[in-house]
């Protein structure tokens, strides 16, 4: 049991270093080294050089995932903390994922959701269920926001998790408070 807590660690830590070295390589200003140089012809497909770098970046996501159920729920959470779509998108299957670029698009094209106030200061795993699919979880995620004034909501997601073909446990369904769209980069449904 402690070697799989260590392990599912290391996996959150290498999955973080590769996302956060991803951003660096998205919103640099800099060209990429040649070791990281874009195909011309990846280019020549998609005339804008910043649409290629976030393709490259969304597919570069898929191979990289987390190793326990409440791991994925507690990167969906980081990204809420950290206002940043990329770290939500990293744990989402890829139906959920396409999805949530399309909502991205009109919300947050820049991948930065939420507000500045009132703002997401924590989350909590209030509860996880086993399904009768060993390889299915139902999360229950506690969210608190936080203002200037001190004001202080807590609003609620339900996450279904899943291990995928690759191993890798991915969010394939979100339930949430209607507040609590504005966090995510989700439309309102």
């Amino acid at each position: 049991m402690k070697q799989n807590i260590i392990i599912a660690k290391r996996c959150i830590i290498l999955a973080f270093i590769f996302i956060l070295l991803l951003h660096l390589l998205l919103y640099s200003s800099c060209s990429p080294p040649s070791s990281f140089a874009i195909k011309e012809s990846y280019i020549v497909e998609n005339e804008n050089e910043s649409e290629a770098r976030k393709e490259l970046f969304i597919v570069a996501l898929r191979q990289v995932g987390v190793c326990t159920p409440e791991d994925a729920a507690r990167v969906w959470g980081k990204g809420l903390i950290t206002r940043n779509a990329a770290m939500q998108l990293s744990v989402m299957s890829k139906e959920l994922g396409e999805e949530y670029l399309l909502n991205l698009e009109q919300t947050a094209p820049n991948f930065m959701v939420g507000l500045s106030s009132p703002w997401v200061e924590s989350f909590e795993i209030d509860n996880i269920a086993k399904t009768t699919d060993r390889d299915k979880y139902i999360i229950l995620l506690r969210v608190c926001t936080a203002s200037p004034s001190g004001n202080e909501d807590e609003l609620k997601a339900i996450l279904t998790v899943k291990r995928g073909e690759d191993r890798f446990w991915r969010i394939e369904k979100i339930s949430m408070d209607d507040a609590l769209y504005t966090y995510t980069g989700f439309y309102l449904q």
